[in-house]
């Protein structure tokens, strides 16, 4: 995809809305890019034919997030296009490693936080699919998958809890 038509899309897409998207801290929007509706060979291919865009471009970036007193910025920036697929890749190889977890030590939860959670469906679909795939039937189907109720804040809950013993 070349470089002017992804600015195109995204001068496009803000002009439509009519509005400066801004998001908050370390967040992206982003807008899913059309699906090519011609094969190589010139075939049209019907909307319910075509195959979902694996990519999506960057439209408007947070500013990053503090990190220990620290701003951290972002590695991303308007126009660049990034891929879906990272995600599966990333949640397939979580997924690998949480099955031999599961399959040592047999837990009834396992409860995923901090930055990768907030990938949300994208990062955890992955991961579970892995994980009852490669993890032993029983504890595979008995294994429930979750997302850290306290967020980023659960260590320094933690840490506290001790301090009051």
């Amino acid at each position: 995809m070349s470089a002017n038509k992804t600015e195109f899309e995204i001068q496009k897409y803000k002009e439509a809305f009519e509005m400066k998207l801004v998001p908050l801290g370390d967040r992206v929007v982003l807008k899913q890019l059309e699906a090519e509706e011609t094969t190589k060979s010139g075939i049209i291919l019907p909307g319910n034919a075509q195959e979902k865009p694996q990519q999506a471009v960057v439209i408007a970036v947070g500013p990053g997030k503090e990190v220990d007193g620290k701003l951290t910025t972002m590695c991303v920036k308007e126009g660049d296009v990034v891929a879906k697929k990272i995600f599966e890749i990333i949640g397939n190889y979580i997924g690998i490693g949480l099955a031999s977890v599961v399959n040592l030590l047999n837990p009834e939860k396992v409860v995923i936080g901090g930055g990768v959670a907030d990938a949300g469906d994208l990062l955890f679909l992955p991961i579970k699919e892995t994980l009852k795939k490669r993890a032993m039937p029983i504890q595979g189907n008995a294994v429930e998958v979750v997302h850290a109720e306290l967020g980023n804040t659960a260590g320094v809950i933690g840490a506290s809890l001790l301090l009051e013993n």
